[in-house]
């Protein structure tokens, strides 16, 4: 495939690749589902996770090269779900995975190999009067006046975002539990009619635990800081503002003494 090819299908959305997938002879269809299983058994392996306490294997996951602690932890979760509430932390050997680094950054070919996990109940932090939290609420509140439908607009004309605005739709999609597998489930999220009024009236009292917990891996990801998405999209800053807010509204409701 040339460069020029290339460029032109990094720039295409799910569903243009899917149209343009169907427009396909059936046996260029054959073809590309021959070279696309090539190249995920390149790129695929086998990951143990071994329990840091224990020393007993708590699961063998199908394993990706690509995969950062957000697929591994999903994976997880997926083979035991007692562990959905639960912060799960991976190790190799004493130290502690950088868990926006990829398995092949950290050594692990095809994703193949073991790590070592750590599980424990999640932390709300200390205790703190309503007083004191009154402040930090009303702060909440205030940045999540700033979202309009023009810049939710915005966002849905991507054809080509930015990994940091694909990250914030996955933040919110993740306290919404809405699918965010694919950039077209975003969309799908972005432009149904009660977008807005989801995010409006979401119940900030009853944030789901296991929602909760994965969403910690969104709120420090580098890419989700507030200034550097302030030079990618306004839009992503007010929305990455809600997922921060409920967030930390959960978290206070739990502290507050």
């Amino acid at each position: 495939m040339g460069s020029g090819a290339q460029s032109k299908l990094s720039e295409a959305s799910a569903a243009e690749v899917a149209s343009a997938y169907g427009e396909l002879p059936s046996e260029a269809q054959k073809s590309l589902q021959e070279a696309l299983k090539l190249l995920k058994a390149k790129t695929s392996g086998t990951l143990t996770c071994r329990s840091k306490l224990s020393g007993e294997v708590m699961a063998t996951l199908d394993s990706s090269q690509t995969w950062t602690y957000k697929e591994m932890a999903a994976a997880l979760r997926e083979k035991l779900p007692e562990t959905k509430t639960q912060v799960i932390k991976f190790f190799i050997g004493e130290e502690a995975i950088d868990e926006y680094r990829a398995l092949s950054d950290m050594g692990f070919a095809n994703g193949s190999g073991e790590v070592q996990c750590a599980i424990s109940q999640f932390d709300f932090g200390t205790k703190m009067t309503l007083e004191e939290a009154q402040p930090i609420l009303e702060d909440i509140t205030e940045k999540l006046n700033g979202l309009s439908k023009a810049m939710i607009m915005e966002i849905k004309a991507l054809k080509s975002p930015p990994h940091g605005i694909i990250l914030v739709g996955e933040a919110v999609a993740c306290l919404l539990q809405a699918p965010r597998a694919s950039w077209h489930d975003l969309l799908k999220m972005f432009g149904a009619k009660d977008f807005m009024e989801q995010l409006v009236t979401f119940n900030k009292d009853e944030v789901p635990m296991e929602s909760l917990v994965e969403l910690q891996w969104y709120l420090n990801h580098p890419l989700l800081d507030i200034d550097r998405l302030n030079r990618v999209s306004a839009g992503a800053v007010c929305m990455m503002h809600w997922a921060r807010g409920m967030s930390m509204y959960a978290m206070l409701k739990n502290r507050v003494s």
